[in-house]
């Protein structure tokens, strides 16, 4: 199937996700917040992984993949960070507020704790994250041993974030992240080329399954 063709189910899974991101942060509900939060990410990274391609070289998945996140993750990181710096000189008290750099640290590093001036560009940050880990990961020639690194770095991701520990450019959530990612990555060619013929029970098992990691890792 050409790259110029759309999808039709997976741009509906895409929408879906946006509506559920929105109905996560103007909701007041601790359970709707969380239901959405389970849902939408799986949908995200699952559909990430249908369009992976790791047959390039390190300098061209650099240009075609990651550029395209980082460039809207600078533009308004730092715009942000601007009306931010503007309203802080405005109404800040120097004494009491964030230091005008640790905004601009966040944005190296990665981290959500110190991008207070938008701190949803966490969500880029993984994206890139999990697109290299699965780049390195692929090269394993077989693969169940692409499945079992996913998995044990799934489990290294529980574990960090069971003590909190989100490592730089969120890397601790793309380790969570990997296998959903990895399940639309490894099997793009039957999702993608074999769209019409595929059986919508397929699709809403694999949502579940990976519903339930994301939901398991997020209470953990």
């Amino acid at each position: 199937m050409p790259d110029r063709q759309r999808i039709s189910w997976a741009d509906a899974m895409k929408g879906l996700s946006a509506v559920m991101v929105m109905l996560y942060h103007v909701s007041y509900q601790p359970e709707v917040k969380t239901m959405a939060y389970i849902l939408c990410l799986p949908a995200f990274f699952f559909v990430a992984g249908l369009f992976s391609d790791t047959e390039m070289s390190p300098a061209a998945f650099f240009k075609r993949k990651s550029l395209r996140l980082l460039i809207p993750y600078i533009t308004f990181g730092f715009l942000c960070w601007l009306l931010w710096f503007a309203i802080r000189l405005r109404h800040g008290n120097e004494a009491e507020d964030t230091k005008w750099w640790i905004p601009l640290c966040g944005m190296i590093s990665g981290k959500v704790e110190l991008l207070v001036q938008n701190r949803p560009l966490w969500f880029l940050c993984c994206m890139v994250s999990t697109e290299w880990i699965y780049y390195v990961l692929c090269r394993a020639p077989y693969k169940i041993m692409r499945w079992c690194g996913a998995c044990v770095i799934a489990i290294l991701g529980c574990v960090l974030g069971i003590y909190e520990k989100t490592g730089v450019w969120e890397m601790t959530a793309a380790m969570l992240m990997l296998p959903v990612y990895m399940a639309g990555a490894e099997n793009r060619t039957f999702f993608r080329e074999r769209v019409n013929k595929c059986s919508l029970r397929l699709l809403v098992m694999v949502l579940i399954l990976s519903t339930i990691g994301v939901f398991t890792g997020y209470f953990l």
